[in-house]
């Protein structure tokens, strides 16, 4: 947790810099990286703007000697507002509600959230993208849950 102060410091995104929200962000010096300094795991950056209530998360993050941060993807949240988002195009609603009336499956083999689908060059995939983002775990319910399924 940081105050209003802390400086902004420059992120470079190395992987989804097209699909993360722009920085600076202000990352204190000798932030705490999940899993440690030397992890090789997700190395999660999370700072929480208690002043501006805001907070940031950063993927794969690696610092530099000159107090900016490499990051994979980054993400700034709103703490302080409830708005709804802006209305999802007719590609988004038509998959938001394929999944409401005949439901999904949630498996851990991608990114978080990822949908995937055959391509089709009448869709927007950038955005379905900029969108489907924007939907949280959250915002779904789990109505029925029978136990493991292998094979």
């Amino acid at each position: 947790m940081v105050s209003g102060t802390q400086s902004p410091v420059a992120i470079h995104f190395t992987a989804y810099g097209d699909e993360s929200d722009p920085g600076p962000y202000p990352v204190p010096a000798g932030a705490p990286i999940e899993g440690g300094a030397a992890s090789s795991g997700d190395r999660h950056v999370l700072i929480i703007d208690r002043d501006h209530n805001r907070s940031y998360e950063l993927d794969a993050a690696y610092p530099n000697g000159d107090g900016s941060w490499n990051a994979a993807c980054g993400a700034v949240f709103q703490l302080d507002s409830n708005a709804i988002p802006p209305a999802f195009s007719t590609e988004s609603r038509a998959l938001l509600q394929a999944m409401k009336t005949y439901g999904l499956i949630l498996a851990d083999n991608g990114s978080n959230w990822y949908v995937s689908g055959a391509p089709d060059e009448r869709w927007n995939n950038d955005a379905l993208t900029a969108e489907l983002r924007q939907v949280r775990g959250r915002d779904f319910e789990v109505l029925r849950m029978d136990g493991l399924v292998a094979g």
